[in-house]
């Protein structure tokens, strides 16, 4: 797969564990989601730690594909939807899976939080 940089907006935050562990989460359980996230979006596993439990990851996604995003004009969804997307939400759906209990279901809906993904995982 290539390998791409998280979105900048991300990116300028210092990547740490300090927010996650305010938060009272095991180390290792947000570094597997964050290390998830990371393979299906192709950036590099350490800049995984700039994101943060309220980011969004439909957000994360249309900033690749902004012609998809529900907030583009419509003429920029159409002329954006010709551009075919890596499986970026398939890749981490599946892994997602593979890291949770069996038979839990995920919903990515359209706010799912990287905190969302975490407690999938760990619930």
């Amino acid at each position: 797969m290539f390998k791409r940089k998280l979105p900048a907006k991300f990116r300028a935050r210092e990547p740490t564990f300090a927010p996650w562990d305010a938060l009272g989460y095991e180390p290792e359980v947000v570094k597997r989601v964050l290390s998830i996230l990371s393979r299906a979006f192709g950036w590099p596993a350490d800049q995984g730690l700039c994101l943060r439990a309220e980011d969004q990851v439909w957000e994360i996604y249309w900033s690749y594909y902004p012609g998809c995003s529900p907030r583009a004009p419509k003429w920029r969804r159409w002329v954006g939807s010709w551009t075919p997307d890596s499986l970026e939400l398939e890749t981490l759906d599946r892994d997602l899976h593979k890291a949770a209990r069996p038979g839990k279901a995920l919903d990515l809906h359209p706010a799912i939080t990287v905190r969302d993904l975490v407690d999938f995982v760990t619930g």
